[in-house]
């Protein structure tokens, strides 16, 4: 079958018996977990100005958890995968101009390139939110940003919890 038998320690709790896709790293017979489960959830604590035709990574600034140290909310802005896996990335932000029409598009970028994108197109109103998620493998050391882009004028992206974040949760 694609699938192996492993057993993990998860929070001094012994789980076995669980199937993951192969192309994990053999250890024994074990999933490979690094102090636990590998996740992060940061957002975006201040508006950020969007300049015009830019492509401008969310310098996401706070974490609501980040269960390993893996997401740079100082200087990358970005988070860094500790191990092998397939990992589910979602990316949210709410737009909001001074002017309209306007086009806004969000990318999820892997390694400093486009992986996903979504184009909301021509907007008629002066908030708009995107949410993009995907499911990307990811090996150690590579990374995540969220980036946006747009094509109005007096664009920035909502600095609030509930408005400008990201998720990423390996499963």
């Amino acid at each position: 079958t694609d699938y192996a038998l492993v057993s993990a320690a998860i929070s001094g709790q012994q789980v076995s018996g669980q199937r993951a896709p192969l192309g994990f790293p053999a250890n024994n017979n074990k999933f490979p977990v690094v102090n636990g489960l590998n996740g992060a959830r940061v957002y975006l604590s201040n508006n950020q100005s969007i300049p015009v035709g830019v492509a401008t990574r969310i310098a996401f600034d706070t974490k609501d958890y980040d269960t390993n140290n893996n997401f740079d909310v100082v200087t990358n802005h970005r988070y860094t995968a500790p191990v092998l896996g397939y990992y589910l990335v979602t990316f949210t932000v709410l737009f909001t101009t001074t002017t309209n029409p306007q086009r806004i598009i969000s990318y999820i970028y892997k390694n400093g390139s486009v992986f996903s994108t979504l184009n909301s197109g021509t907007s008629n109103n002066l908030n708009n939110s995107i949410f993009i998620t995907d499911i990307i493998r990811l090996i150690p050391g590579d990374y995540i940003e969220g980036v946006v882009y747009q094509d109005g004028v007096g664009v920035h992206a909502n600095g609030w919890s509930t408005d400008t974040w990201m998720t990423i949760h390996q499963f």
